[in-house]
């Protein structure tokens, strides 16, 4: 009696470690960044726009060509007698010049509308934030029944809740004749892998997402910019600006 339960203890143990083992080596790091590499290779472009009456800044961007960075989560683990649970993952962070690009490309389509809002001035918009951070999380649990057992895997892509942040500055050759600052909610939601999907398939479509939210949200931040160059600066921020 003492060997069978000693075998389906032994049996139990390896359960577990062979269920966290399939998912840390099906879900690493590098698999992370290679597919996120797919998806951006030709995304990744340093060039700073600017023309007669606008700049572009990105500060933060990434000076090479690398799409991401991923790392791996703290391994979070309940092990109880009958019933184990478990939380593993990775979190990347995009390079900030694929976001940038997509509030750049949405820019080109209003430069006709900024530019009657200026009357002959200039402005530097500086993206300050945009959404590069994610992570990819597995919750699984096991529960060990005498000779049988079940073990489940919620598998999900997860935001890291980054609003877009510009900021802009408008000038009448050297002068600052008018600051502010544009604010956009971030739009990305969690993602889960459903029933007969894979986990790459569910990370693609994620990424998907991200692309045309990144786009309504650049979209947002423009129909706001144009709506404050529409009006007069206040004298608060005519000050402010004239002391920065």
């Amino acid at each position: 009696m003492k060997t069978l339960k000693t075998s389906q203890g032994l049996a139990f143990a390896a359960i577990i470690v062979l269920s966290l083992f399939t998912f840390t080596s099906c879900l690493t790091p590098a698999k992370i960044d290679r597919w996120t590499n797919r998806k951006y290779e030709n995304s990744i472009s340093n060039n700073a726009k600017k023309s007669d009456y606008l700049s572009i800044n990105v500060p933060g961007a990434s000076a090479n060509d690398v799409v991401s960075t991923t790392e791996k989560r703290k391994m979070k683990i309940l092990p109880l007698l009958f019933y184990w649970k478990w939380e593993y993952g990775t979190t990347s962070t995009l390079n900030k010049t694929i976001a940038a690009s997509y509030f750049s490309s949405t820019l080109n389509r209003y430069a006709a509308k900024l530019k009657s809002k200026l009357n002959n001035q200039k402005v530097e918009l500086t993206v300050e934030q945009v959404p590069t951070s994610f992570s990819v999380i597995d919750h699984g649990g096991l529960v060990f029944l005498l000779l049988a057992y079940v073990s489940w895997d919620d598998i999900y892509m997860n935001p890291s809740n980054q609003d877009m942040i510009i900021t802009y500055k408008v000038y009448n050759d050297s002068l600052v004749t008018k600051t502010g600052t544009i604010t956009v909610s971030d739009l990305n939601r969690p993602s889960r892998v459903k029933i007969f999907h894979s986990v790459k398939r569910t990370f693609s479509q994620y990424l998907d997402q991200y692309n045309e939210h990144l786009s309504t949200m650049s979209r947002e931040a423009m129909d706001k910019l144009v709506n404050e160059l529409s009006q007069p600066a206040s004298s608060a921020n005519v000050v402010s600006a004239a002391s920065n």
